[in-house]
């Protein structure tokens, strides 16, 4: 499905955005669809007897639009015996035939996965990256949120996932360095070993580290001084650099959420598709439309979309078969079977009190 073109740096594009909800829309290599902040979000998990193409069909026949989720590993004992046991059973059989489906117990998402508050098994803690998800607020009105640490194991959260990548976050675009607009000259220069860089007075952008007389810092990477944290206009984030040391064409799943429009934006750009962009990039962009929280999920080969039961992006085959587990969007009123989590452990979640 070619979907309707809409780019992200359109001069019109909040004007044109609002008739084309809930269908799928591009910006070259980015696929997007744009959905109403209460949309349903849910976490649907792939079957140990099928592949994750197969639940992309099945779960956008109900969902507006599907995607893969964060990163994932697999558990030691596979990945021990997964060359020589899966080239074993790859020599014994024709060439180009399917290996087969992981199994779940297999796999284990790098993140939290959080529904209706309870901690569901298989994920982990990753205090350090981020997360993203589906509260419920006051008088049970739905919105999404994220940020640092892992998503909130709380009543209030409907469904949230972590170990996903800062994009944007507090309406500050993330990137592989900090960068500055308007930060002071300094008065005399400031020894701080080899790492002194000091800019001539009037420059707009600082990209390098700065230090003023009294040791304040604006440095280059991390945290900078409480006295410049206003003056950052992109945050470093070393997950974020190294996703986008790879080529421009590499895949992309991405979650955007603007809370002044209430407007949800899922995207991916399909694994080597001509014409692709880096996060950063992507990133400034949505800013600039006004998004004040993004998020990237597992990328590269495993980058994936369906809309409407048609698949856009696709995994490789051996993602195919490991992806443990999906995000799907549908709008409020679509019926879900609430009493059916799709994981086959989920009675030994966690719940809050």
């Amino acid at each position: 499905m070619a979907g309707s073109a809409l780019s992200l740096t359109d001069g019109g594009f909040w004007f044109k955005a609002g008739m084309l909800q809930n269908t799928l829309l591009g910006d070259g290599a980015f696929k997007y669809v744009l959905m109403s902040g209460d949309a349903q979000m849910r976490v649907v998990w792939r079957k140990d007897t099928e592949r994750f193409s197969d639940l992309l069909r099945r779960e956008s026949q109900t969902a507006t639009v599907v995607v893969n989720g964060p990163m994932y590993d697999l558990n030691a004992s596979l990945k021990a015996g997964i060359g020589l046991g899966r080239v074993a059973r790859a020599l014994s059989l024709p060439a180009g035939t399917p290996l087969g489906p992981i199994p779940q117990a297999q796999v284990q998402p790098e993140g939290m996965v959080i529904e209706r508050g309870v901690a569901l098994p298989g994920g982990k803690p990753e205090p350090n990256l981020f997360w993203f998800g589906r509260m419920i607020g006051p008088k049970g009105v739905h919105y999404l949120a994220g940020g640092p640490g892992d998503p909130p194991l709380v009543g209030s959260t409907n469904c949230a996932v972590g170990g996903v990548g800062p994009m944007i976050v507090g309406a500050l675009p993330y990137g592989a360095n900090n960068a500055y607009r308007g930060l002071p000259a300094a008065a005399a220069p400031f020894d701080y070993g080899n790492f002194t860089h000091l800019r001539a007075a009037g420059a707009d952008w600082k990209d390098e580290l700065y230090v003023d007389q009294d040791g304040h810092r604006a440095p280059l990477l991390g945290a900078p001084d409480p006295l410049y944290a206003p003056m950052l206009v992109q945050r470093s984030n070393a997950t974020l650099a190294s996703h986008d040391q790879g080529a421009p064409e590499k895949g992309k799943t991405v979650l955007a959420y603007h809370g002044a429009r209430r407007i949800l934006m899922v995207a991916v750009q399909p694994n080597g598709a001509a014409g692709g962009r880096k996060l950063v990039d992507i990133a400034h962009d949505l800013a600039g439309l006004g998004f004040d929280n993004a998020v990237f999920l597992d990328g590269s080969t495993s980058a994936s979309m369906a809309v409407d039961g048609i698949i856009e992006a696709r995994p490789t085959a051996g993602k195919d078969e490991t992806i443990p587990f999906g995000l799907a969007f549908a709008p409020t009123g679509i019926l879900w079977d609430q009493n059916d989590f799709h994981h086959p452990k989920h009675h030994r979640g966690h719940r809050m009190a």
